[in-house]
């Protein structure tokens, strides 16, 4: 045998233990095809959905260590264009949205101890919906209008109250030869931003020219303004709302790419994390190489984490997690042969949890993957506390003070926040936080100076969905 061949099948042997081996930080799960959603359980956990190997959905509760506690049949069976996608809500349930394309879509509200709450039929179609909370408590909806699907696919934005009823539904499109469709959208602190593409052609980008990167902002229930981000054809993957009212996009465009002498092009999909602030306009542009964008996980430091991957078998290639930081600077890339995570959540401990698909002994397999807050592999299980149920005023600090003192306050879930000083009289004197509030379980600082005010008691009050928290500070001159 020649040293060669020799060299290929040590080579061989290697892929073969890389793409069979379970790491550390790596948890398979057999009779599970593929985790399709995960969030955070409030007594610790988490839930999950997962297609299990009959094809048929499933809702998990995991314990910290990832392993499966219950496990919970739900209706319908999973077909290749079928899918769920999930959200946690204000009062710590979740809801699970199933879509089919061509077919009306089905969202089910759960208490967080897993009794359905109401379930809907929504007419509504979309091979890939948009879904997200709203700051009322209520849901957004991407779809596709069904009295134009063979005709002129028009996106249509559906609201809903938080009992699942329909509160209003704006059409987005309407010219013989146009065609809008939106996959991703989230709350704004004035309505909301959704992301997808235009065309006028098939909308597939490799063979649609026409076809563009869109988003449009709508404001107190008004379009606002709409705006293409590349002049090449591309599509939007996930849209996220940034702490300081920006936006932060996932964009796919494609590129023709030539060989060194200009014989021959190919044609590459790239990925670009782009933020864009209120008014439409760009502020910056961060390239993350020839991969296909899925989905954005802010950070509660403020960055956040963009999800790809690199098709090289059976759809499912190397994973690609790139960390921005809130500026657009790159601070650290994980990879992974073989799998494809369809969500991701943030720990107690900074790092982050990975769910989805991976090439397991031959065959697809659900994983769950934990990073540290490096990136770096490492134990799936973690120590966590219960999620906190109501807003919580942690500390002012110095008390008593002179001029300044720090406020730390913390918010459970998604949802306005207003932080705000009153005098003992019950006037208020300084409002200091009035926003969409978006990152679940971590903690915010504020600084509050009173030089202009006069020495004595004040209360700081805590305001949000979930009710109210209040300290007495006291400034001294």
């Amino acid at each position: 045998m020649s040293i060669r061949r020799i060299a290929v099948l040590i080579l061989l042997l290697f892929a073969s233990r890389l793409i069979m081996a379970q790491p550390t930080g790596m948890r398979w799960y057999q009779g599970y095809q593929i985790g399709t959603g995960l969030v955070e359980n409030p007594m610790g956990g988490y839930f999950a959905t997962a297609v299990d190997d009959s094809n048929r959905f499933q809702l998990l509760t995991l314990d910290t260590d990832g392993n499966i506690v219950s496990e919970t049949q739900l209706p319908g069976s999973a077909t290749i264009f079928s899918f769920t996608k999930m959200v946690q809500c204000v009062d710590h349930g979740f809801a699970i949205l199933f879509y089919t394309p061509n077919q009306p879509s089905v969202l089910r509200k759960y208490r967080p101890d897993l009794t359905l709450q109401w379930q809907r039929t929504l007419d509504a179609d979309s091979s890939n919906p948009g879904f997200c909370t709203t700051s009322d408590t209520g849901f957004y909806l991407t779809s596709v209008d069904v009295s134009s699907y063979n005709r002129l696919r028009t996106a249509q934005v559906r609201r809903l109250n938080s009992n699942g009823g329909n509160v209003s539904t704006v059409m987005y499109g309407g010219a013989e030869d146009s065609h809008n469709e939106f996959n991703s959208i989230c709350t704004t602190w004035d309505g909301y931003i959704a992301g997808g593409r235009s065309y006028r052609g098939t909308g597939d980008i490799y063979t649609d020219s026409t076809t563009r990167d869109m988003i449009l902002k709508e404001s107190h229930g008004a379009f606002e303004w709409s705006r293409t981000l590349h002049d090449r054809p591309g599509y939007i993957s996930d849209i996220k709302y940034s702490r300081d009212h920006n936006f932060i996009i996932s964009s796919n465009v494609l590129d023709t790419v030539w060989n060194p002498d200009s014989t021959y092009s190919m044609m590459w999909n790239h990925n670009i994390a782009v933020k864009v602030n209120e008014p439409g306009r760009t502020v910056w542009e961060q390239p993350l190489g020839v991969l296909d964008g899925k989905w954005i996980l802010p950070t509660r430091e403020g960055g956040f984490l963009f999800d790809s991957y690199e098709s090289i078998y059976n759809n499912m290639g190397t994973m690609q997690v790139n960390k921005l930081s809130s500026t657009g600077s790159l601070q650290w890339i994980a990879r992974r042969y073989v799998t494809a995570p369809t969500c991701g959540l943030q720990t107690s401990d900074g790092g982050y949890l990975l769910f989805g698909s991976g090439l397991y002994d031959t065959r697809g397999r659900m994983f769950l993957m934990k990073l540290d807050s490096l990136g770096l592999m490492t134990n799936v299980a973690e120590t966590t506390t219960p999620l906190p149920t109501s807003p919580e005023l942690l500390s002012c600090y110095p008390n008593p003070f002179n001029s300044t003192t720090m406020i730390q306050y913390s918010v459970p879930l998604t949802g306005l926040v207003n932080v705000s000083i009153y005098n003992t009289l019950g006037q208020r004197v300084a409002e200091l936080v009035n926003e969409l509030y978006s990152t679940a379980t971590s903690s915010n600082r504020i600084a509050w100076n009173a030089d202009a005010l006069p020495a004595g008691v004040y209360f700081v009050r805590l305001q949000s969905q979930l009710g109210s928290s209040v300290k007495k500070v006291l400034l001294v001159k």
